[in-house]
C-alpha cells in the first residue's frame, strides 16, 4: 500500500486492517471480549413546546469497548482517520472512559507515513 492509498483510508478501514487485527493479536477474544461502535448517548434530547425528540445526529459512539467481561467494561480505544491529531481524539477517548467508568483510553490513528 503506497502514501496515498494510506492517506485515502476511512476510520472504519483503518479499524477493519490495523486496529482490530493489533486488539485480536494482543490476546482479546474478538467475540466476547471486543465491542465496536458502541452507543454511549443516544443524542440530547431537543424540546419545542409540547413536543420533544433526541437528536440521534449527536448521538456518542465509542470505537471500541474492551470487556474483561459481559458488562464488565475495562478500556475504550477511539480511532481517528490519519488527517486527525492523536489529541484530537484524546478528551473524546478521556470523556467516554468516564461515562463508562473505565480506568484507562487509548487514542489510535494511522498516519499513513
Amino acid at each position: 500500500m503506497d502514501k496515498k492509498e494510506k492517506q485515502g483510508l476511512s476510520e472504519i478501514d483503518i479499524c477493519d486492517l490495523f486496529i482490530t487485527p493489533a486488539i485480536k493479536d494482543a490476546g482479546w477474544d474478538q467475540l466476547r471480549q471486543i465491542r465496536r461502535e458502541v452507543t454511549l448517548t443516544p443524542g440530547p434530547v431537543v424540546v419545542r413546546g409540547n413536543m420533544s425528540s433526541r437528536n440521534t445526529k449527536k448521538k456518542k459512539f465509542a470505537g471500541y469497548v474492551l470487556q474483561w467481561k459481559a458488562a464488565v467494561p475495562v478500556a475504550v480505544v477511539e480511532a481517528k482517520e490519519n488527517n486527525k491529531t492523536v489529541s484530537h481524539g484524546m478528551q473524546q477517548a478521556l470523556g467516554y472512559a468516564d461515562t463508562l467508568q473505565v480506568p484507562s483510553c487509548v487514542v489510535d490513528y494511522f498516519s499513513g507515513h
